[in-house]
């Protein structure tokens, strides 16, 4: 006999208001805090060992949002993948790919930006001007 799943409905999720977990089936479970905060969890064994992986707030994600998210992680359970490392492999990915500013860089394309409005080319193109307004900032 197959496991049920999709047990908890929007309405339920809404109400329930006592500290625990509350199974959806499939791995995906509700967590409700003592405080009364509720977030989602998907609970799996890649080696044998009990892993978690939260999916985010209640109030942030649907329960249908969250049953996609957990179809997705047993996907990459399926081909052998633990879905939070390839969470932490994305993360990695989105920090790497983030540039950092330095302050000079933000005052040049402030300045870049503005010059059309500037009067003359000699106020928005010099460079002591360049270096009185990032010396202003």
């Amino acid at each position: 006999m197959a496991k049920a799943t999709n047990k908890l409905s929007a309405r339920t999720v809404l109400s329930i208001s006592a500290p625990g977990r509350r199974s959806d089936g499939g791995g995906l479970n509700l967590q409700v805090s003592p405080t009364g905060a509720k977030f989602w969890l998907f609970m799996f064994k890649p080696d044998g060992k009990r892993s978690e992986l939260g999916f985010g707030p209640a109030h942030d994600i649907s329960l249908t949002n969250a049953r996609q998210k957990a179809s997705e992680a047993r996907k990459l359970i399926d081909a052998g993948t633990n879905p939070r490392d390839e969470r932490r492999a994305a993360e990695a990915a989105r920090k790497a790919q983030a540039t950092k500013l330095t302050f000079g860089e933000v005052a040049d394309s402030l300045i870049e930006s503005i010059a059309a409005g500037f009067r003359n080319a000699r106020t928005g193109g010099s460079i002591p001007f360049r270096a009185c307004f990032r010396v202003g900032l």
